[in-house]
C-alpha cells in the first residue's frame, strides 16, 4: 500500500516487520474513531505510542530490550542474594515489602527509581 511507513524490529525472538498507517488515518485514533470512522472505545491516552516516529520507535525498542538485559546482569546477583537473606526465607514478608515499596512509588509524587529498584530487587530475591 503506497503511504505507509515499513520498517523491521530485531527482537531477542528474531525479527518483526511492521507498517503504520498514514498519519491522517491515525490522528483519527485520538479522537476515539476507528479507522472505519465508527466510534471506538480507544482514548486518545492509548493511542500516544501510534504517533511516535519510525526512529523513535526503534530506539524506544532498543532502550527496552537494552533495560531488561541490563536488570539480569551478573553484578546485582550479590545484592539479590544479600535481601534473599535478610528475608530469611519469609517470601510473604519479602513480597509484601516489595509491593508497599513499589506503591509508595507509584502514590508519591517524588519519583527517582531508587523504589523501583528495591522493590525489583526484592522481587528477584524470590526466584
Amino acid at each position: 500500500m503506497e503511504g505507509l511507513n515499513k520498517g523491521i524490529i530485531n527482537t531477542a525472538k528474531g525479527s518483526t516487520s511492521f507498517e503504520l498507517a498514514p498519519r491522517e488515518t491515525l490522528k483519527t485514533l485520538g479522537g476515539a474513531k476507528s479507522f472505519q470512522g465508527k466510534p471506538s472505545a480507544m482514548s486518545a491516552s492509548s493511542a500516544t505510542l501510534i504517533h511516535v516516529s519510525t526512529e523513535d520507535q526503534i530506539l524506544s525498542s532498543e532502550l527496552h530490550g537494552e533495560a531488561l538485559l541490563t536488570a539480569r546482569r551478573p553484578e546485582l546477583q550479590p545484592l539479590i542474594d544479600h535481601l534473599r537473606e535478610v528475608a530469611q526465607g519469609r517470601d510473604d514478608i519479602r513480597t509484601e515489602c516489595a509491593g508497599i515499596i513499589a506503591g509508595s512509588w507509584f502514590a508519591g509524587a517524588a519519583r527517582r527509581g531508587e523504589e523501583l529498584i528495591a522493590a525489583g530487587l526484592l522481587m528477584l530475591a524470590g526466584c
